[in-house]
C-alpha cells in the first residue's frame, strides 16, 4: 500500500486510481481523460488562427499515448469538462509556450488544467522536416460510475464544441 499513498500525495493521480484509492474518491466514480487534435469542424476560428501562426502544418505529433492524468483537485470534486490548449513547439521539439485558450467550466484554475497538458511529449513523424509549429488540442475530463461509462461520456463530449455558448 505505500506505493498507493505515494501516488495519492502527488498533484496528479492516474484516472484508474480514482475508483479505488480512498472512500472519498470512490464516491466520485472513475475519471477518464480524452485527447484530441482540434479540427476546423470543432473550432473553426481557433484552428484558423493556429494555422496562420504555424510555419509547417502538423509536423509535430503526440509521442506518448498513455492516458493523460486527471487533475486530482478536479477528480475529488467530481468536476467534468474540457479545455482547449495552444502550444508552440520549437524545431528542437521543446515546448516554448503552453496556454489554456478556454475551458468549460470556465472557472477552473489554469494551473490545474495545465498539469496533464505539460506531460505531453511531441515527435516528428518519419520523413517529416522539423520546424517551429503552433498546435491546438483539446482534453476532455469525464467522470462516470465505471471506466466504460466515463469513456462513453468523453466520446460524447468530444463531438461538442468546448465553449460556454
Amino acid at each position: 500500500m505505500p506505493a498507493l499513498k505515494l501516488k495519492l500525495s502527488s498533484l496528479l493521480i492516474p484516472a484508474m486510481l480514482i475508483c479505488c484509492a480512498t472512500p472519498a474518491m470512490a464516491q466520485q466514480g472513475v475519471g477518464v481523460t480524452h485527447y484530441q487534435e482540434l479540427s476546423s469542424s470543432l473550432d473553426k476560428e481557433a484552428s484558423a488562427q493556429a494555422s496562420q501562426e504555424a510555419t509547417s502544418p502538423t509536423s509535430w505529433q503526440r509521442a506518448n499515448f498513455h492516458p493523460l492524468l486527471y487533475p486530482r483537485s478536479m477528480a475529488l470534486k467530481g468536476v467534468e469538462g474540457c479545455a482547449v490548449y495552444q502550444t508552440r513547439i520549437s524545431k528542437d521539439g521543446e515546448v516554448k509556450a503552453l496556454n489554456v485558450v478556454r475551458s468549460v467550466p470556465d472557472t477552473l484554475k489554469t494551473s490545474t488544467l495545465l498539469q496533464p497538458a505539460k506531460l505531453i511529449k511531441w515527435q516528428v513523424p518519419p520523413g517529416a522536416e522539423k520546424s517551429d509549429e503552433v498546435k491546438q488540442f483539446r482534453i476532455n475530463f469525464c467522470m462516470g460510475d465505471t471506466e466504460s461509462s466515463a469513456q462513453t461520456r468523453c466520446d460524447r463530449f468530444a463531438a461538442l464544441p468546448c465553449d460556454t455558448h
